[in-house]
């Protein structure tokens, strides 16, 4: 044991001098009742003798006042694991601060501070080197550490980078400066570049000590690489190798922090990558800002998603000229080209308007009717993208001769034939794309050639319309901008009649690049300079980026290296949005060797302090003397100074002062509150608690009913009794229980109302959804599960829910009955007039309600809903309070019904 104060031993001295003066304890008054006062005069005054107090109590005092003296010369018992001698040398910590060390950054800083800690008590310096740098871009320094300031204060403000660590820097300072003979390395377990040069020169002539990540514990984990799948995205990862298999969940955000869905991978042994799918609806996927990886924090961790990464909603115009037909068809080709690049939806202008959308598309279709083209108008003015393209009926209509918001330019009527029988002219090849084009840089095959197209009415201002030109100059693609939407025109046709383009790899490009620009984003063009707008941190969260963060083109990002200078985040422009990336940028992730003496990590013990403990003793031990003192002198009886010890020793054993006596009747008895049944599932459980909070919270502002915190339960073990709803989220994976379904029926034969939720539709159910535009989101294996959990449950025939049904009008009048997806029906059990009130036991549906009601503690949604409107959150906020009304008041409404006929029925009897 050492002192880190030991001055303050000299105070030990003073131990004879204290027992000197604690010797003497004043005697008990002695009482004497002498009613004459003349008497007392005659009472003669002896020479008053002190008592000695007992050589125990002395001791006692001697004790606390040593316990005090050693308490405030702070000891501490060192740990055994480092071997950090007194030394005049500076010992140097080396920590490796890139992204790879966000993990497990806390553990750093505990071992960091050990080392300090055991420095500062062996009066041996210690010198800092973080080997990345800092925001600010500035050189790596080697600091010198306060050897009588805390280790806490030196280190809780230091924290990771969101970049790779330089370790030639740290090499090339290591070796400018002095030498050190002990170096301890806390080590982000990854190969870096300049390793073998970093290695030879800071184990050259030093003692080594390498603090390194145990194999499972948090590891470096980088998301590398997102790819669009029919039914929704694959995530790719790279990991290091594991000798034992983990469990990674992954998670998909909108900015705002709302989780769109969760999906949890087994990661076999020995695996370096890996891929995620996630099959979610296509509203669902166009929402989500980026993908994070569960309890594990880091710029790696963490995928952001840009406008390029959102799988689009195209809608053809079919008309009796736009044709399917193999190879000849007008929506042939160009559905060949964009049916990887989103969900195609077939329709009439007013059917497909009526519907999200992203991009439209006319092959050769003449807008005649003016309803029709007020309502293309104004879905393009709002931000739509009209894709059109010329044909023989294009060209030979009137209306695109004059200026209309639905044509770039005038044109003029008819088409010009390039190397028909009757002309000189020959086909013409495709000129380079102007700078300002989304097409510039798109490799021109020399083989497209334009053989028929149409041309505009000439004017000087043309060019700033043209996106793409014939070599001879006249216009193949032109374009305007319609309020936020843009209309665009491809002078030839969309099949091989008129050009070669549809047959070339060079029409898919182009419509992809028309693609990534809709949705209102401008295109990142050229040269086209883009600002930092959010930076993720070192801990993998987005914030503003730093003033030291430089703006640059979009093709220097795509080539850039993550620095100071150039932070993971999003950059961006009048519009634009792009993802810059961590892990599109880091080589593959590769375990270094240990170059050192290995001190594995969190195996090192922490020093022990028993300053406090002794402080602690010291204090009680003065209040037990105290006691003693009064209780010699008289004022204090046996039971009561018994009494005083004992709470005196409770209060230094224990927080608690009073024991409490349980109470046998419980909460739930006591306060009205809603339940959900516990799944295997913690995310499911957080959402069902959150869920019925937030409906809770929404029930006691609006009704005299006030509802305590939700209770998760299981039926198998707690009393269901308690509970007017029970809220079952109805996961893939549970098993049967046949004791849960006798609680169950127990539950529900004594008039409880049991709510079962899949949380959304199984695509192998037979049951589809209530409209064919809707959808809800999938939740496979449910279908099955829900078998195997009504298995054995005592439940009337179903029905589904209308409005026409008491539950739809116990509080609100409904006609919908939303969650977080509005697409499927809900089925009720049949009720029986002569049991419960006629109040059905079992609700039964796929639309997510929990995920609907959660609400954060600052009252904003957890989660989103699709569609995303207010008015579907209400719905359901308003149907979870019906069904809260009707499972605590049955049916009184129904009875309301019968009034008139009722009161006739008094009226005849009086």
């Amino acid at each position: 044991m050492i002192f880190l104060t030991p001055y303050l031993l000299f105070a030990l001295l003073l131990l004879p001098l204290i027992w000197f003066f604690l010797r003497a304890t004043p005697p008990r008054p002695k009482a004497q009742s002498f009613p004459p006062i003349r008497l007392l005069h005659q009472l003669q005054t002896k020479v008053q003798e002190s008592v000695h107090a007992p050589w125990w109590l002395i001791l006692m005092r001697l004790l606390a006042v040593a316990l005090l003296i050693f308490g405030l010369a702070r000891p501490v018992f060192p740990s055994k694991d480092l071997s950090i001698q007194h030394s005049k040398e500076p010992i140097l910590l080396m920590i490796d601060n890139g992204w790879a060390s966000a993990p497990q950054w806390q553990h750093f800083l505990n071992n960091a501070s050990q080392i300090l800690t055991q420095a500062q008590q062996k009066n041996t310096p210690v010198h800092l080197l973080l080997t990345a740098h800092d925001e600010q871009n500035n050189a790596l320094i080697i600091k010198p550490l306060s050897a009588n300031t805390s280790s806490s204060v030196q280190f809780n403000p230091l924290h990771p980078m969101p970049w790779s660590v330089d370790h030639q820097k740290a090499a090339d300072l290591i070796q400018n400066a002095s030498h050190y003979k002990t170096i301890y390395y806390l080590t982000d377990g990854i190969e870096h570049p300049q390793d073998q040069l970093f290695q030879k020169i800071i184990t050259k002539n030093s003692n080594l000590y390498e603090i390194r990540p145990q194999e499972g514990n948090l590891s470096p984990i980088l998301l590398t690489k997102n790819t669009q799948t029919q039914n929704g995205f694959k995530q790719s990862i790279t990991l290091l190798s594991q000798a034992l298999p983990q469990e990674m969940t992954m998670q998909a955000f909108t900015q705002q922090g709302e989780v769109i869905t969760t999906i949890k991978k087994i990661i076999p042994a020995h695996t370096t990558k890996a891929d995620i799918e996630f099959t979610l609806p296509l509203e669902a996927r166009n929402k989500i800002d980026y993908i994070q990886i569960a309890n594990h924090t880091g710029a790696g961790s963490i995928y952001l998603l840009d406008e390029r990464d959102r799988k689009h909603i195209i809608g053809f115009i079919s008309s009796s000229n736009n044709t399917n037909t193999p190879f000849t068809g007008s929506l042939y080709y160009l559905k060949k080209a964009l049916e990887p690049l989103g969900e195609i939806k077939e329709g009439s202008v007013h059917e497909l308007l009526t519907q999200p959308l992203s991009v439209l598309v006319a092959p050769d279709t003449v807008f005649s009717d003016p309803k029709t083209e007020k309502e293309l108008q104004q879905w393009v003015e709002k931000g739509g993208m009209l894709i059109r393209f010329s044909g023989d009926i294009l060209a030979g209509s009137a209306l695109n001769q004059q200026e209309t918001l639905l044509i770039p330019l005038p044109m003029l009527q008819g088409a010009r034939e390039l190397g028909g029988a009757m002309t000189w002219e020959k086909p013409q090849k495709i000129a380079p794309f102007p700078k300002e084009s989304p097409f510039n840089g798109l490799n021109i095959p020399k083989d497209v050639t334009i053989s028929k197209q149409v041309l505009v009415k000439p004017a000087l201002d043309n060019d700033q319309y043209v996106w793409a030109k014939l070599e001879d100059g006249t216009p193949l693609v032109t374009h305007r901008s319609t309020g936020k939407g843009q209309v665009i025109l491809f002078h030839t046709n969309s099949t091989p009649d008129w050009s070669s383009l549809p047959l070339s790899s060079l029409f898919e490009d182009m419509l992809n690049r028309l693609i990534q620009i809709s949705f209102g984003v401008q295109s990142t063009q050229a040269g086209e300079i883009l600002n930092p707008i959010l930076m993720l941190n070192g801990n993998g969260s987005l914030q503003a980026p730093t003033p030291y963060a430089k703006a640059l083109s979009f093709e220097a990002l795509q080539k850039a290296t993550i620095s100071p200078e150039h932070p993971p985040g999003l950059y961006g422009n009048n519009g634009t949005t792009v993802a810059f990336n961590l892990g599109e940028h880091i080589p593959d992730l590769k375990a270094s060797a240990p170059i050192g003496k290995v001190i594995n990590l969190g195996t090192v013990s922490l020093s022990y302090t028993l300053g406090s403990l002794f402080i602690v003793l010291s204090i009680a031990l003065f209040l037990l003397d105290v006691l003693v003192s009064l209780f010699l002198r008289g004022y204090l009886r046996k039971t009561t100074a018994a009494s005083s010890m004992t709470i005196i020793a409770l209060c230094c054993l224990s927080f608690h002062g009073f024991a409490q006596t349980p109470s046998s009747v419980p909460d739930a008895a006591l306060h009205t509150r809603l339940a959900y049944i516990h799944t295997s599932d913690p995310t499911i459980n957080a959402a069902s608690k959150q869920g019925l909070e937030g409906l809770s919270k929404f029930i006691n502002e609006r009704t005299s009913l006030q509802l305590a915190s939700p209770q998760e339960v299981d039926p198998s073990k707690d009393n269901l009794a308690f509970y007017p709803i029970i809220y079952w989220p109805i996961t893939a994976d549970i098993q049967p229980n046949p004791q849960r379904n006798d609680a169950l029926n127990d539950y529900i034969a004594h008039g409880g109302l049991l709510v079962l939720d899949t949380q959304g539709h199984d695509s192998n159910s037979s049951i589809e959804p209530s409209h064919a535009d809707q959808f809800a989101g999938e939740a496979s294996g449910t279908s099955q599960a829900l078998k195997i959990a009504t298995e054995g449950l005592k439940i009337p025939a179903l029905s589904r829910l209308s409005d026409k049904d008491l539950l739809s009008r116990t509080f609100y009048i409904l006609h919908e009955f939303p969650g977080r997806y509005n697409a499927m029906p809900v089925w009720i059990a049949q009720s029986n007039p002569l049991v419960n009130d006629g109040v059905s036991s079992v609700i039964v549906g796929e639309n997510d309600w929990a995920h609907a009601w959660a609400v954060n503690p600052d009252a904003s949604h957890t989660y989103p809903i699709f569609p995303n409107t207010e008015e579907q959150r209400n719905l359901s906020f308003r149907f979870g309070l019906n069904l809260v009304m009707y499972a605590l008041t049955g049916s009184y409404k129904a009875d309301q019904v019968h009034v008139s006929a009722l009161l006739k029925q008094l009226g005849k009897q009086q």
